[in-house]
């Protein structure tokens, strides 16, 4: 190799190590990484049915047509829920809906599904506003009950679900269909009892 090439090979060498210098330059810079734990307190529930968590318990009202205790067209079931949800700290949904086999049950027992009236109403608040309270307790509709001012849930919402036995055989008829269908019921030679299931769901509230 000339002389005069080897001493270019160099030059070039020289630069390339001058530029790699000015490049490493230019992609150094300070760093500090900073690592954490995202912590958060789940919001409480603490749902309970009267003074503990229960099941629904219906009573026939008082009729001084109908002995006590039993059912006849006109007559109702009711049971009073007192839904207790103080130290729950998010808004809630509530729907008090027909459960599985609910018409079934029905039409097994002699009667049309159209026969039992199922209800709910909003009997009352205890330490909760009426403000707080919306809606109509079905599945389309849940009452909403909502935190206010960020604050947790400090009371009861008072319930009643109805389920009556309609009187579709408004005239004296005995061929009217739903007085024979009444009638079957009340002359079969075992007493006919029946059992209709409820559900009541609460849940937590998702805003739109």
């Amino acid at each position: 190799m000339q002389k005069k090439t080897v001493i270019s090979v160099i030059v070039v060498a020289i630069l390339l190590a001058i530029s790699l210098y000015f490049i490493g330059g230019t992609y150094a810079r300070y760093i500090s990484d900073f690592s954490g734990d995202a912590t958060a307190q789940a919001a409480a529930w603490k749902v309970k049915l009267g003074d503990t968590e229960s099941k629904l318990t219906f009573n026939v009202e008082s009729n001084e047509h109908v002995a006590t205790g039993k059912i006849a067209p006109a007559t109702k079931a009711v049971a009073k829920a007192a839904l207790d949800l103080t130290g729950t700290e998010v808004s809630v949904d509530v729907v008090i809906k027909k459960g599985d086999n609910f018409d079934q049950a029905i039409t097994d027992f002699g009667l049309d599904a159209e026969q039992i009236k199922f209800s709910v109403t909003k009997s009352g608040e205890e330490g909760i506003s009426a403000e707080q309270v919306s809606g109509s307790g079905s599945a389309e509709e849940p009452f909403v009950i909502k935190l206010q001012g960020g604050e947790a849930l400090s009371g009861k919402l008072n319930l009643d679900v109805t389920i009556e036995w309609i009187d579709k055989g408004k005239s004296l008829d005995a061929e009217n269909q739903m007085n024979q269908k009444d009638t079957e019921i009340g002359s079969s030679e075992m007493a006919k009892s029946i059992t209709l299931p409820v559900t009541l769901v609460v849940q937590q509230h998702i805003g739109a």
